[in-house]
């Protein structure tokens, strides 16, 4: 109501950069995007605000078709070559994983700063394109770029994926030799870094050295998980909550999946539970690996009320929860009884 009335009373682009930002802040992307439509047909001027609020709220949805448009809409506009909206374009392609469209983009770029590099790097990364990402690295530092905390991140985040000791050290002294080693971000970096590569003493001497966070204490917990020393991952959680750091989805995700890999499946349930108790609504990835424990007949009747907790969150649509349940009732041979509706009274989470 208070949108209409804006519309009604103020139009110009000031009110509708207003509403769009706002509506992305707050995650109503889809309402983004309308009202940007709204504005363009009550032909209110495009700005380096709402293009980039649009472009963010098309990245969150994931709609590319809509992101393509923004990104014409900015060329015909003469914002393409904008630092800032430029590098919202970046962003939008780099998320979305259109690598081709992103380089483009980036060597259009006429000015190239600090976070238009890492958009390039982080989205090489997250395709596991590693040796792209490294080259975009050297690349930058030829270009007498400094990498801050976010470049740094990222190259951690490579040398983890491919095991990369040697260089993971490397970022490591970079870190301590431009004062990034007490940025929680750069800690936690290194932290996940150690732990992949199998140095779990290193990983735990960065966790010591900063005050405690629950992005490092996960790093460490899923380094002792990945080498199946389940012990010392339950340590972990205790001590972490010990200390005052309570875990999040992140922590009861990998804690579920580590324990289901490692055989303990009872006990993966009793941790899904767990994430009722702790208020955290467990993701798709965690619902999953839960239900795959419940395939040992002993473990039915937690599997049954999952099989209700979906159906009362209204995730029943969600086809990889789909095929899980059905893997679960067709290897306890029940598939028949899949179709019927949970009773009512198997509350159990």
């Amino acid at each position: 109501m208070q949108g209409k009335c804006l519309r009604i009373c103020l139009r110009n682009v000031v009110t509708w950069n207003s509403m769009i930002v706002g509506y992305v802040q707050n995650g109503f992307y889809q309402e983004a995007i309308e009202e940007f439509y709204n504005m363009r047909l009550e032909d209110i001027e495009q700005s380096r605000v709402n293009l980039s609020g649009f472009l963010s709220a098309s990245v969150n949805l994931g709609a590319i078709e809509e992101g393509k448009q923004g990104h014409a809409i900015a060329i015909l506009g003469g914002f393409e070559l904008d630092n800032i909206l430029g590098s919202s374009i970046l962003n939008f392609y780099s998320k979305v994983g259109l690598i081709e469209d992103a380089e483009l983009v980036f060597s259009r770029m006429v000015e190239k700063d600090v976070v238009s590099w890492n958009l390039l790097i982080s989205c090489y990364v997250h395709r596991e394109q590693i040796e792209k990402a490294l080259d975009v690295c050297r690349l930058m530092r030829l270009e007498n770029m400094k990498f801050d905390s976010v470049t740094l991140a990222s190259i951690l985040s490579a040398c983890a994926s491919t095991k990369n000791i040697k260089l993971g050290r490397e970022g490591h002294c970079y870190s301590i030799r431009n004062n990034l080693e007490s940025d929680a971000v750069v800690v936690s970096g290194i932290t996940n870094m150690y732990a992949k590569c199998g140095r779990i003493d290193d990983a735990r001497m960065q966790l010591e050295s900063v005050p405690p966070n629950v992005t490092s204490w996960n790093a460490l917990i899923c380094g002792f998980l990945r080498n199946g020393e389940i012990n010392k991952a339950r340590d972990m959680f205790s001590e972490m909550q010990a200390v005052g750091v309570h875990p999040n989805l992140a922590t009861l995700t990998s804690f579920i999946s580590g324990l289901v890999d490692n055989g303990f499946r009872n006990e993966a349930v009793l941790m899904f539970q767990k994430t009722q108790e702790y208020g955290i609504r467990p993701n798709v990835v965690s619902i999953i690996n839960t239900i795959s424990a419940c395939t040992d007949v002993a473990l039915l009747l937690y599997g049954r009320a999952i099989h209700g907790y979906i159906i009362r969150h209204e995730l029943w649509s969600q086809v990889p929860i789909a095929n899980a349940l059905v893997d679960m009732y067709w290897n306890l041979d029940e598939a028949f009884r899949f179709i019927l509706p949970v009773p009512l009274e198997l509350h159990l989470l």
